[in-house]
């Protein structure tokens, strides 16, 4: 069984930057692998930038492919980042999504779970404005 996430790196343009996981993408298994290898702002962005990962390794950081994909771009409004977010992560059915927060260089981690979840999470890591956000059809 495969746990989807996307990896996300966001500019000061506000440009998304994802590379879609397709395997042990929770927070031991991509989450880790990310904090202890691709934690500065170059690494971010490098592997934000590959486009497809069929898995990625917690304990050398090494990643596999067996598809191959461009990475998804995509401009960031921060009023309605919790929603592009949301549709982004459910199109390709993501249980995680992992941004790299340029400002603090951490990895932010947000589970892909109830809208509002989400939004509570991106407005904790001030990666979302405040603003009274539309309802999004949850699946």
């Amino acid at each position: 069984m495969s746990t989807r996430a996307l990896i996300c790196y966001l500019d000061e343009d506000n440009v998304l930057t994802s590379t879609y996981n397709h395997y042990d993408g929770y927070d031991s298994g991509v989450g880790a692998a990310l904090r202890a290898h691709y934690n500065e702002d170059s690494k971010a962005k490098e592997i934000a930038n590959v486009g497809y990962i069929s898995s990625l390794s917690p304990d050398t950081g090494e990643w596999d492919a067996n598809n191959s994909r461009a990475p998804i771009t995509t401009k960031i409004d921060r009023k309605t980042f919790a929603e592009q977010l949301y549709e982004l992560a459910n199109d390709c059915w993501a249980s995680y999504v992992f941004i790299w927060d340029k400002s603090l260089s951490v990895w932010v981690t947000i589970k892909v779970n109830e809208f509002s979840d989400m939004y509570a999470d991106l407005i904790e890591h001030n990666l979302q404005e405040k603003e009274v956000v539309t309802a999004v059809a949850e699946r």
